[in-house]
């Protein structure tokens, strides 16, 4: 079954607003896109891109004060079985949310190991669980097994 998914969502706010898109079709179905355009705003903005802790693909900007639109849509080749409820999902606010996610054993990883280690704060990362760190002035998340 193919479904056609996408959005044109248009928000206006008065101050400048950190906002971040949850819009996009999770990375362990990105095989089954058959076409997609890809995440845009109208008026063309500075978008920053991570993945969250549960592996969504995220869009993170600042909303400029005034009207704002973000579009995305695209055809997925569905197996027509509902997705899995994770019962223990909960909402952060924006604010607190990571610019960053590194997963343990990745390349990212060992370089911030790496780095760590020549500040001699390796130990900040030999925790059992996530851990968030404030490198560069960036808030990083850096998942370890649990």
């Amino acid at each position: 079954m193919l479904i056609n998914y996408g959005c044109e969502i248009a928000i206006s706010v008065t101050e400048a607003t950190p906002v971040i898109c949850l819009l996009d079709v999770h990375p362990q179905y990105r095989a089954r896109i058959v076409s997609e355009s890809p995440f845009r705003t109208e008026p063309r903005i500075r978008v920053l891109a991570h993945y969250d802790s549960f592996g969504n693909y995220c869009q993170r900007l600042t909303a400029p004060t005034g009207e704002l639109r973000v579009c995305l849509d695209g055809i997925f080749r569905a197996n027509g079985f509902p997705d899995p409820i994770v019962q223990e999902a909960r909402e952060i606010p924006v604010e607190r949310l990571p610019d960053e996610t590194i997963a343990f054993a990745t390349d990212a990883y060992f370089e911030l190991s790496e780095r760590l280690a020549r500040e001699n704060r390796q130990g900040l990362i030999a925790q059992r669980g996530d851990v968030y760190l404030l490198i560069d002035g960036r808030r990083v998340l850096v998942q370890n097994p649990g």
